[in-house]
């Protein structure tokens, strides 16, 4: 009773003649049909990931052959949806049968803890990195406009306030319910206000709080990228941010500047990348990149969903 309350399934192979008895629970992670006879092994396993299968029969010949304990981790695909489950089991003999008794567990939730925890652990370590670029350029941006170095540390404490409030607005913690998108863009924006010339507009539009935060991540990371690679990061430099509302909600996100833009800050494989193309797919949107020597834009397409009245 107490294993079947806790979600573990129960089950018993022969290692001579290949039956198994499985109960309930087990045929239903496992992805076992009722109709699949308890002697039919190929069937039996026919929903295990073609990538795990070798080592898990590997881990089963391997206990028939020399005893003792059993253990495997492996994936389980049904339906399109992939389980984890972990299994363990024992070689127990009765003089003349030999039979494998153990447990399967699904384990889908604690890796799915595990990856979002890595994924947090990543972003934070990206951002931090960011940072240190960041600081920098607003301590080079901040030297070509001022000759009083009072007037210079007071700055640029609070451009690095304002890029507290920015960051803050990335974290889904607090009792915001919505956001004007300008409020959110200009905040972003605001610790780089002197870096380069910078035009907002757009319509009055309400974001939802749970869209709020993936939003904030990726206008982030484009300014980030504006800094080190674009035009924040040049004097001569120009951002336009402009958006409409048209069935979908459309931003466009376009820089200029005299000498060439650098194409690290266009699609790569770094995990800033990752961070955009997981907030992106988090709110259901579209990204498109388009760069010449001199013009890079960003144009991001949002479902209705995003909006707080939606």
């Amino acid at each position: 009773m107490a294993i079947r309350a806790g979600g573990v399934a129960t089950w018993e192979y022969n290692v001579d003649t290949g039956e198994a008895i499985i109960d309930d629970h087990g045929r239903s992670i496992l992805g076992i049909a009722p109709d699949i006879a308890s002697t039919d092994g190929e069937r039996r396993l026919a929903r295990l990931h073609p990538d795990d299968r070798e080592a898990f029969d590997a881990a089963l010949a391997e206990v028939v052959a020399q005893g003792g304990d059993f253990e495997a981790s492996y994936r389980v695909v049904e339906n399109g949806q992939t389980r984890r489950i972990k299994s363990f089991g024992r070689i127990v003999s009765d003089g003349s049968v030999r039979h494998l008794v153990g447990v399967s567990i699904d384990v889908t939730s604690e890796y799915m803890l595990a990856e979002t925890r890595e994924l947090m652990l990543r972003e934070m370590n990206h951002r931090v990195k960011n940072l240190f670029a960041i600081v920098g350029g607003m301590v080079s941006a901040g030297a070509r406009i001022h000759d009083d170095v009072r007037a210079y540390a007071a700055d640029l404490r609070e451009r690095i306030a304002a890029l507290g409030r920015a960051h803050s607005l990335a974290s889904p913690t607090g009792e915001v319910q919505a956001i004007n998108l300008e409020e959110l863009v200009r905040t972003t924006i605001e610790p780089y206000r002197d870096h380069a010339a910078i035009s907002i507009s757009g319509p009055e539009i309400l974001i939802a709080r749970s869209c709020l935060s993936s939003l904030a991540l990726m206008l982030h990371e484009w300014a980030t990228n504006s800094v080190k690679y674009g035009a924040l990061g040049a004097s001569d430099g120009r951002l336009n941010i402009v958006w409409k509302l048209d069935h979908d909600l459309q931003l466009t996100w376009s820089e200029t500047r005299r000498d060439a833009l650098s194409e690290d800050g266009d699609v790569g494989s770094g995990f800033g990348t990752l961070l955009v193309q997981t907030s992106s797919r988090q709110l259901g949107g579209h990204v498109e990149r388009d760069i010449s020597d001199d013009m890079f834009t960003i144009s991001l397409t949002l479902p209705d969903k995003v909006l707080a009245d939606a």
